[in-house]
C-alpha cells in the first residue's frame, strides 16, 4: 500500500526503521514536557515512545496522558515505583518492538536531529550500538555547556568500525557508562538477554559496559546530540552519595560475565581503572562520616581485591592521581586521612574535621580537570581545598578571600565558597560587575 507523503511520513520514503525510545518518569513533572516535546518533534518519525509511570506522586501521569491525546505514537504504563529506574528500563526493553532503542532520562532531552543521526550511522555500517557525545544542560541557569566526560576524546578510535578486540585496554574508557547517549539493536540485544541491574544508582554500568563487549561492530558519532540535565532535584545525582555500594556493584557482576565469556584477561587493565575511577568518585560523594568510614573499609578490605585493584603498580593505571588515592585508602585508617588534611591545611578545630565531608566539592558543576578559582577563605573554602587536593578532580589556579583579588588568569569557572546566601549574592553581584560572565560563575545556592 502507498504511503501518504504527509508531515507524519516524511521520512517514510527512506526506509527508515522505525525506535523505540524507553523513557521511565518518575515525578518528573518540571521537566517531561520539555524531554517529551523533544521526542516527538524529532526529524526521524518513524519512532515508538514507551513511558514507564514509575508511581508517580505529582502531575507526571496526567502530562503523559495530555501528550498520549496529541500523539498517537506514546504508549503509557504505569506501575508501581520499582525504588530505581532498572525495572522501568526492563520493563521498557520487554515491551519494545523498534528496530532500535534509545533508553532517556525523564529530566534530559533530544536534538531534533538525534534519532536520524544514529539510526542512519545504525544503518550504514550495521552498527550493534551507535555512540553521540553530549551537552550538559545547567537547569539553574538554563544553559548547555560541553559534557567532555560523557564521550571522551582523548580515548576515541581512529576506527568508524570497531569492537572491544581493537581497543581492549581502553574498552571501557571510550564512553561514560551511561545508557542514554546510545543506541542499541534491539535484535541483537535479544540474544544475550542483557538486563538493568535492580541497584540504587548506576543501574546501567553493567547494562552499558557488557554490550559494549558483546558488540561485532560499534560506531561513533562525534556530535553533541542529547542534553543531560544536572542540577534538578528528581536526578538521582543528588542523592549519590547515600547509597555507595552501588559503585562496586555493577563491576562485581561485571567481572563475573566477563569471566564467563573468556574476556576478562583481554580487557583486565580497561576494567580495573574504570572501576577504581568511579569508585574513588563515589568516595568522595558522601556525606555522611559514619558511611565515609564504612566504605572506606570496605574499599581496603574487600572491594579493591575482588576487582584486581589491590596489588596493581601505578603504571597500571591510566590516571596517576587514582593509584594515589588508592595507596592512602589502603595505607591510612579514613581518621588518619581526615586528621592528615585538616592539620595539613590549617584546619585545627575537632569538630570542624568531619566538616570536610558536610561541605562537598560540587564536581556534579565543574568538569574534570578544569581549572578554578576558588573564591572564599572561610571553612567552606578550606574543605573546598582539601578535596581538590585529595581527589586530584580539577585544578585551583587561585584562591581568593574576595571577588576584589581577581587576577588576569586563565580559568574556566569562579566557585563561591560562601555558606551565607547573602555573601554568596553580594559575590556573584561584585563578580558580574567585574566583568566575569555569569555561565562561568558557580555556586551551591
Amino acid at each position: 500500500m502507498e504511503k501518504s507523503e504527509n508531515a507524519s511520513n516524511i521520512h517514510s520514503s527512506r526506509d527508515i526503521s522505525c525506535v523505540s525510545v524507553i523513557i521511565p518518569v518518575y515525578n518528573a513533572e518540571p521537566y517531561l514536557r520539555q524531554c517529551l516535546d523533544s521526542v516527538i518533534n524529532q526529524t526521524l518519525s518513524d519512532i515508538e515512545i514507551i513511558c514507564i509511570n514509575d508511581g508517580s506522586t505529582d502531575n507526571s501521569l496526567s502530562i503523559l496522558e495530555e501528550y498520549t491525546q496529541k500523539d498517537s505514537r506514546i504508549k503509557v504504563i504505569t506501575k508501581e515505583n520499582g525504588g530505581n529506574a532498572a525495572p522501568a528500563r526492563n520493563l521498557g526493553l520487554k515491551m519494545a518492538q523498534g528496530d532500535y532503542l534509545l533508553f532517556l532520562d525523564s529530566d534530559d532531552f533530544l536534538e531534533v536531529n538525534m534519532l536520524e543521526c544514529l539510526v542512519n550511522r545504525a544503518k550504514e555500517c550495521e552498527a550493534d550500538v551507535v555512540l553521540c557525545n553530549s551537552y550538559g544542560y545547567d537547569d539553574r541557569i538554563s544553559r548547555k555547556f560541553n559534557a567532555n566526560w560523557i564521550l571522551k576524546s582523548e580515548y576515541l578510535p581512529d576506527k568508524e568500525i570497531f569492537c572491544y578486540k581493537d581497543y581492549p585496554q581502553k574498552i571501557f574508557q571510550i564512553s561514560a557508562g551511561y545508557v542514554w547517549n546510545k543506541l542499541y539493536r534491539r535484535k541483537f540485544l535479544g540474544k544475550y538477554n542483557l538486563k538493568f541491574q535492580n541497584i540504587k544508582i548506576v543501574d546501567d554500568v553493567y547494562f552499558v559496559f557488557m554490550y559494549m563487549v558483546l558488540a561485532n561492530k560499534i560506531s561513533i558519532i562525534d556530535k553533541r546530540l542529547i542534553n543531560y540535565r544536572i542540577s534538578t532535584n528528581t536526578s538521582q545525582t543528588a542523592a549519590r552519595g547515600n547509597y555507595p555500594d552501588s559503585y562496586y556493584l555493577p563491576y562485581i557482576e561485571l567481572k563475573k560475565s566477563l569471566i564467563e565469556f573468556g574476556v576478562f584477561n583481554e580487557v583486565k587493565q580497561s576494567f580495573v581503572n574504570d572501576a577504581a575511577e568511579l569508585i574513588r568518585k563515589s568516595y568522595y560523594r558522601i556525606v555522611s562520616f559514619e558511611k565515609l568510614k564504612y566504605y572506606h573499609d570496605k574499599c581496603k578490605n574487600e572491594i579493591f581485591r575482588e576487582l584486581d585493584i589491590l596489588g596493581q603498580p601505578q603504571d597500571f593505571f591510566y590516571d596517576k592521581n587514582i593509584y594515589l588515592w588508592y595507596r592512602q585508602v589502603m595505607e591510612n585508617s579514613v581518621e588518619e586521612l581526615l586528621f592528615k588534611a585538616s592539620k595539613q591545611y590549617g584546619i585545627t578545630d575537632e569538630f570542624d574535621i568531619t566538616a570536610v565531608l558536610r561541605f562537598k566539592f560540587p564536581c556534579e558543576l565543574i568538569q574534570r580537570d578544569s581549572k578554578i578559582i576558588l573564591c572564599g577563605r572561610g571553612n567552606m573554602g578550606k574543605y573546598y581545598y582539601v578535596q581538590v587536593l585529595f581527589s586530584g578532580y580539577c585544578e585551583v589556579v587561585s584562591w581568593l578571600k574576595n571577588p576584589e583579588q581577581m587576577e588576569n588568569i586563565d580559568y574556566d569557572k569562579i566557585l563561591i565558597a560562601y555558606v551565607s546566601d547573602e555573601l554568596v549574592s553580594k559575590a556573584k553581584k561584585r563578580l558580574l560587575e567585574l566583568g566575569v560572565p555569569e555561565e562561568k560563575i558557580i555556586s551551591r545556592s
